[in-house]
């Protein structure tokens, strides 16, 4: 699953949830299945991605930070979260019931 975020400087941003292109899972008896997802984060008014943005989804340990294209991977158990998104120029973002 890959999910953009769009952030505005000062107001509030607008989230969409897109399509993945190819999703992979994986099962693991621990965990249960694992599935790929992926998070890019733009400027909402110029469509510029955003680097050095700090992403976090509940119940996850990893923090992680956008590229100089503005994404970010990680590979989760299948579930729902809440998605929050940090950056020193922006609102922060947070959007709850992430699949």
């Amino acid at each position: 699953t890959q999910l953009t975020v769009n952030l505005l400087s000062g107001s509030k941003g607008s989230l969409a949830l897109e399509q993945p292109e190819a999703a992979t899972a994986q099962s693991t008896a621990a965990l249960g299945p694992l599935v790929d997802a992926a998070v890019l984060v733009l400027n909402e008014q110029n469509k510029a991605p955003l680097s050095g943005a700090t992403v976090m989804l509940s119940g996850q340990s990893d923090v992680l930070t956008t590229d100089a294209n503005g994404s970010a991977k990680l590979r989760v158990p299948e579930g729902e979260y809440s998605l929050s998104v940090f950056h020193p120029q922006f609102q922060t973002r947070t959007l709850s019931g992430v699949r």
